[in-house]
């Protein structure tokens, strides 16, 4: 008897799967080309993160380990650690990871509060060709620090 309950389970779940999008009215898509959100190019983008605030040298606080010539654009490993204190009323907030020459600029956005302890990230990122991996590291206290580490890409990571 419970096997044929399973099987009625997965017939019906099997029948009503093409139908979710029409059950949500069709919220899983972009109705309008204008709702999708266009890439920045990497200055926009960098100008959008920092606005018009100074930018301090990260390369003392930052610890990156990317690799130079990675074997394959496609999963380039990116480590980071920021050694700045996450004290309650002094700590990072977040880490943005920024390339500048895929169609993807913006990697990724971590955030943070003093309850980590520390400002680490690891990510794998997809390069296109050769280009700087961008760090950002933005604290409580609106202050930037910027590091970069020019990567050399075989070509093809974003095909």
């Amino acid at each position: 008897m419970e096997r044929r309950k399973f099987i009625q389970g997965i017939t019906a779940a099997t029948i009503a799967a093409p139908l979710i999008p029409q059950l949500l009215g069709n919220r899983l898509y972009a109705e309008d080309e204008d709702e999708i959100p266009e890439e920045l190019p990497y200055e926009e983008l960098y100008k959008d993160i920092v606005g018009d605030e100074e930018v301090k040298d990260g390369q003392s606080v930052m610890e990156l380990n990317i690799p130079k010539q990675p074997s394959s654009g496609a999963a380039v490993p990116i480590e980071v650690t920021v050694n700045l204190p996450m004290e309650k009323d002094n700590f990072v907030t977040a880490i943005y990871v920024l390339t500048t020459k895929n169609k993807i600029n913006h990697v990724i956005t971590a955030n943070y509060t003093p309850d980590n302890g520390i400002a680490y990230l690891f990510v794998n990122a997809k390069l296109a060709t050769k280009q700087d991996v961008v760090i950002i590291a933005e604290t409580n206290n609106g202050e930037f620090y910027k590091a970069s580490q020019y990567v050399r890409a075989p070509l093809g990571g974003c095909g």
